[in-house]
């Protein structure tokens, strides 16, 4: 595979910072591997001289053979730092691993915690948001077995494909992954780390936690990190002592992880709220998407038009800022637009803000005896928005408040 395709990835960029002259722009896989490891930036000629007479390995891809106990043992007969060695031995296994798929901008979610924190049950409530019926959900996640290893779940926005990592918290899979970083850490775009809130096991998860955030320094990846605190169920979500415990550990975890350079956010969910779960993962989601925000709100108006049956949508806020739209032409999201401006200038204080008229969220216009104007009223995080479509008068276009639409959108414009 030539490598040109990663040009501008992360993933081109880490490796060619591996070595002391810039690849060229063409380089295959097959011809980094061949490469001699004196040509790696941090090894002196002669540390590659040792390795090359004493422990046979000439080449790049002479480091794929390496495991665990080899590099403890050549770490410390050369008196090296086994870290900085181990990396060598990371980024020629994560060489090894390209193929087809990095052609494609796929980006990854890592789903850490303890075992039993909830991390499987999160993810397939998000996976079965559509479930129509809750009590055959709650029974299945009775049955929810402890996830083995590594399970992983793909999901498609449009503008990239996501891979969710599921990864088991037994605590043989968690050494699992600490001893062995390329297979899990590498290229990692957003962590969530999820604690259960009922459980006494702070001091288990800040040590996992500490592990993971250092290996990710170590490796130079710099994922946003999200921690969740589950299981806050209603029933709990009051209560004086674990909302005091709550806040004991988010002002620990700020301490760790800010002392390892990541930026973060906090997140309260139950598996019995399901807005909680799908603001979680659209907050995720943007930030994998936050260099380009409008395109991505674009292709979420896009998805939800194509569910509810109409052929274009627009956002706009209070102040006539067009936030977003998706149409099958330009054409009709300009008169989609113009049909908004013009009846909000006229009618948008008396609608909003006089008695009669503050509680209504849907105002249907008819344009013509064949089209109508449906407009509807949001507050998301406080800040007023509009929904709008033009659709035939024997459609009707509603968003309803519980909509997955809302968090998402709710997430990527304040």
């Amino acid at each position: 595979m030539v490598l040109n395709t990663l040009k501008s990835d992360d993933l081109f960029q880490r490796i060619n910072s591996f070595f002391k002259i810039s690849l060229q722009e063409k380089v295959s896989k097959e011809d980094i591997l061949n490469k001699s490891i004196i040509e790696i930036k941090e090894i002196s000629p002669n540390i590659a001289q040792i390795l090359q007479e004493n422990f046979h390995i000439f080449k790049i891809k002479d480091l794929l053979k390496l495991e665990i106990d080899d590099i403890d043992r050549i770490s410390n007969e050369l008196n090296i730092d086994r870290f900085e060695f181990e990396r060598y031995v990371i980024i020629a296994k994560l060489i090894s691993q390209i193929d087809n798929k990095h052609n494609k901008n796929i980006k990854k979610i890592n789903l850490f915690g303890l075992d039993n924190a909830g991390k499987t049950a999160i993810r397939n409530r998000f996976f079965n948001k559509y479930e129509k019926n809750y009590i055959e959900f709650l029974k299945a996640l009775n049955l929810l077995k402890p996830t083995k290893g590594i399970e992983r779940e793909k999901f498609d926005i449009n503008y990239c494909d996501i891979q969710l990592w599921d990864l088991g918290g037994q605590k043989k899979y968690r050494t699992q992954y600490l001893n062995q970083p390329h297979r899990v850490f590498v290229g990692t775009n957003v962590v969530i780390y999820v604690i259960d809130v009922q459980s006494n096991r702070f001091g288990e998860n800040l040590e996992y936690l500490k592990n993971i955030l250092k290996i990710y320094n170590y490796l130079s990846e710099e994922p946003y990190i999200i921690i969740c605190f589950h299981k806050m169920d209603p029933n709990i979500k009051d209560n004086r002592e674990i909302n005091l415990k709550l806040e004991k550990m988010k002002n620990e975890i700020k301490f760790l992880i800010k002392e390892e350079n990541f930026n973060f956010k906090f997140y309260i969910t139950s598996i019995f709220d399901d807005m909680t779960i799908f603001n979680l993962f659209s907050h995720a989601i943007l930030q994998i998407a936050n260099k380009d925000v409008k395109f991505v709100i674009n292709n979420i108006l896009r998805e939800q038009a194509e569910k509810i049956g109409t052929n274009n949508i627009l956002l706009m806020d209070s102040s006539c800022l067009k936030l977003g739209y998706w149409a099958e032409n330009d054409e009709i999201c300009n008169d989609l637009y113009n049909y908004l401006i013009n009846f909000l200038s006229n009618l948008n204080i008396e609608i909003f803000y006089y008695g009669r008229f503050q509680n209504i969220d849907s105002i249907d216009i008819n344009l013509d005896r064949q089209k109508i104007l449906t407009i509807i009223k949001r507050f998301l995080n406080n800040k007023l928005v509009f929904f709008a479509s033009i659709h035939k008068n024997t459609e009707k276009f509603y968003i309803k408040n519980d909509d997955i639409l809302i968090p998402w959108i709710a997430n990527l414009i304040t």
